[in-house]
């Protein structure tokens, strides 16, 4: 057997791992296993290398002789205790997040008889992810059907993520719904969650809002936040049942108590009758922090309106901001009220106020046009600019607002 560090017509990445080349330094890892043959070792060590080169580099080998001379192949005999010792040092490394390690222990024995569903989910996983080797959908729908013919719940649900997602084949829904079924029969929540999803939008599956809370309700039960908030939506909403918004209220607190952003936001919308200022300020920041554009809104609207020591103009403009930067018109139009109103003191900023409203200006909301000619016709932080003004009159006018529309009487325009 003639073995070479990189394929003929290439250059072997050298003075790697210290003295060692990327070759030999990963051989040498491999060899530490015990008691798996040589061609084994060879197998994962090619892998490795190209995984860890991006395949710069591929070593190559020659198996046979040509003529008159063979090499007489031999078979390592190897433990049972041995096999299932690198077993199960591969799942403490997957547990651990150590990808690397979890794939050299795993592959010389992917086709081990005692190589459990588990195993080979979870190699399917790491040819998913790219963890530990070359990211390979082929191989990953591979080892996740390998394990999913045995049963394994995780790799039914990652089969059908990929039938849902198109990953390696064709996007198929109704074999996606196939998959998700088989997990979400095992228990898996976030199965049953996906399938829930499948069922109320009527993808693979004939749309059914009362078979999509039942499964969504399994996910929910088992803690899994997302099928919480959506649950909480059909109650809210009456999507195929009747409204209860007590039930509403019920899911979105309960995955609110798991930091859900879309579950706090909604929690705090529904019942904000029954909760304070504070605990408002305290749920929608929750959701907020997390970047929830609308929380950001709400959370900079109570700041502003609020009475007493839980009004504050400076959270009210830093919230207002976040929400702007993501685009939300109303934020946007609510910043510049801020920027433009005399009451708020140092914060007031007419160069802040005319570029927000202009920003919520574009995106059709008729007040900020209406804000603009007014600015512009009052001269406020700018020189007095009739014909600026009544061209913002006029496009706030067309858009329905009616004090615009009283504006260009003053310019003697109807």
């Amino acid at each position: 057997m003639v073995v070479y560090a990189t394929r003929e017509g290439s250059t072997a990445d050298d003075n790697i791992n210290e003295r060692n080349g990327m070759f030999t330094g990963t051989l040498l890892k491999y060899i530490e296993i015990p008691n798996i043959g040589i061609r084994s070792i060879l197998d994962s060590t090619t892998a490795g290398v190209r995984t860890k080169t991006n395949y710069r580099q591929s070593p190559g080998r020659y198996d046979e002789l040509e003529g008159d001379f063979y090499f007489l192949k031999t078979r390592t005999v190897i433990s049972y205790d041995d096999v299932n010792k690198s077993i199960q040092e591969g799942e403490a490394a997957f547990e651990q997040k150590q990808y690397d390690d979890a794939f050299r222990y795993y592959f010389p024995h992917k086709e081990h008889t005692i190589f459990k569903s588990l195993n080979q989910g979870q190699l399917g996983f790491m040819y998913d992810m790219g963890f530990g080797v070359r990211q390979d959908y082929s191989e990953a729908m591979k080892w996740y059907l390998k394990a999913a013919e045995k049963g394994d719940a995780r790799a039914e649900y990652n089969l059908g993520i990929f039938y849902e997602r198109g990953l390696s084949n064709r996007q198929d829904y109704k074999k996606a719904a196939e998959w998700y079924l088989k997990a979400a029969e095992h228990h898996l929540a976030d199965a049953q969650f996906n399938l829930g999803f499948l069922c109320e939008k009527g993808l693979g599956v004939a749309q059914n809002y009362r078979e999509a809370t039942e499964w969504y309700r399994k996910a929910a039960e088992q803690g899994d936040a997302d099928a919480q908030v959506n649950l909480g939506f059909i109650y809210e909403t009456a999507q195929g049942l009747p409204q209860d918004l007590k039930e509403a209220v019920k899911w979105y607190k309960k995955a609110s108590d798991q930091g859900d952003a879309e579950g706090s936001y909604n929690f705090a919308r529904l019942a904000s009758n029954s909760l304070s200022s504070q605990e408002l300020i305290n749920i929608y920041t929750q959701a907020a922090k997390q970047g929830h554009i609308e929380a950001q809104l709400n959370l900079g609207y109570i700041y502003e309106t609020s009475k007493g020591t839980l009004q504050n103009t400076s959270q009210a403009i830093n919230w207002y901001q976040k929400a702007a930067n993501q685009g939300h018109p109303i934020a946007q139009f609510n910043l510049a009220v801020m920027y433009d109103a005399t009451k708020n003191g140092s914060n007031q900023n007419y160069d802040e106020a005319i570029n927000w409203y202009q920003k919520a200006a574009k995106q059709g909301l008729p007040l900020a046009y209406y804000n603009l000619g007014i600015i512009y016709e009052y001269g406020k932080g700018v020189s007095k600019n009739s014909s600026l003004a009544k061209d913002y009159y006029k496009k706030a006018a067309k858009l329905g607002n009616d004090s615009a529309q009283k504006a260009l009487g003053r310019f003697g325009m109807t």
